[in-house]
């Protein structure tokens, strides 16, 4: 049976309507999916503040830092970069860590000495320098999972290893314990008791940044200090005598929130950690060569003193002192048996 020209009209109308019509439907699907694409192929910027300067002078405090940086933005180009939102002056010190952990950036630069939630990492830094260098890679684990259960931010890199920290005063040397009684010296953490205790000092806790103008000032009378911040800071013009022996070999670090951490592919994860580890074998080489550097321009430069220290001085403050805080620290942290086994430290934590 023949079908009327116009049925046959009405069915090729039909079709064509209908195959219009999926067309539609396709290229809106692809419409609404292409901003989508497009966003995940988007580099991610993670945003860093930092609790000491790193333009400027003191900025070469922060060497291993801007390198860490450069080499994971330089790697991640097209998928990711850090950028530097701004030092002390942008968040204060003691507040970057709440900052962080409120989601106002993903990541800072900063020491654990600040802050109480990371109490359970501040054994760290009275590890002599050699033991920072053998226990970083192996231990990088367990300092992530003790900063993102304690504070939730994720440790990623000691950022200036192996700072050594000595006395450092303005008019009086300290080279035997009574040396130091009544002088107003700069502390921080778990220096403060036992540097009371055994020299009698008037302890004062300020803030990095703060140490040239209270030594100017005389809220000061010396600091507890490492040689790279007196150069960078100008503080030689005012510190004349330092101790031979030294009482800790502080960190700076880095780190990211756990939330930010988490929201990045595993690609990425991977690629902050290895930097981290690469960067930071190459930092403990660079600071024990640039601290020697230092402590020869306080000397030519500002002529500042090395004071012998007595056999008495040199067990408080190369041992007493250090032993004292360490067993404290680790003795009293969940993590304690984890952290021996790590760092070695079953002969020198009581």
């Amino acid at each position: 049976m023949a079908i009327p020209l116009f049925r046959r009209r009405s069915i090729q109308g039909d079709s064509r309507g209908r195959l219009v019509a999926a067309l539609s439907v396709l290229l809106a699907a692809g419409a609404a999916l292409f901003p989508v694409t497009q966003a995940a192929a988007a580099e991610r910027t993670l945003t860093l503040i930092s609790s000491f300067p790193l333009d400027g002078p003191a900025g070469d405090k922060m060497h291993v830092v801007k390198l860490f940086i450069e080499r994971f933005n330089k790697k991640a180009t097209g998928k990711a970069r850090i950028r530097v939102i701004g030092g002390p002056e942008i968040v204060a010190p003691f507040d970057q860590l709440k900052a962080l952990q409120t989601g106002q950036f993903d990541m800072m630069v900063a020491t654990s000495l600040y802050f109480n939630e990371l109490r359970d990492l501040q054994f760290f830094h009275y590890l002599p320098f050699d033991e920072h260098i053998r226990t970083a890679k192996q231990a990088a684990p367990l300092l992530q999972r003790i900063s993102r259960e304690k504070a939730d931010v994720v440790f990623l890199q000691y950022s200036s290893p192996g700072l050594s920290f000595y006395l450092w005063t303005k008019n009086r040397p300290i080279a035997k314990p009574e040396d130091a009684r009544g002088q107003k010296i700069r502390t921080f953490g778990d220096t403060t008791a036992p540097l009371v205790r055994h020299l009698d000092i008037v302890p004062t806790s300020i803030a990095s940044n703060e140490v040239y103008s209270a030594l100017r000032t005389g809220l000061l009378d010396g600091a507890l200090r490492d040689p790279l911040s007196i150069d960078l800071l100008n503080e030689g013009e005012l510190l004349k005598f330092v101790t031979e022996a030294n009482v800790a070999d502080i960190e700076t670090e880095t780190y990211i929130s756990a939330k930010s951490w988490d929201a990045l592919p595993e690609d990425l994860r991977r690629m902050l950690d290895e930097t981290a580890r690469e960067t930071e074998v190459e930092g403990f080489a660079w600071m024990k060569n640039r601290v020697a550097a230092a402590m020869d321009k306080m000397k030519t430069r500002y002529g500042v003193q090395v004071v012998p220290s007595s056999p008495e001085l040199k067990t408080i403050l190369n041992q007493t002192i250090p032993k004292e805080i360490l067993t404290g620290l680790v003795g009293n942290s969940k993590y304690k048996d984890e952290i021996i086994e790590k760092f070695e430290l079953r002969s020198a934590v009581n």
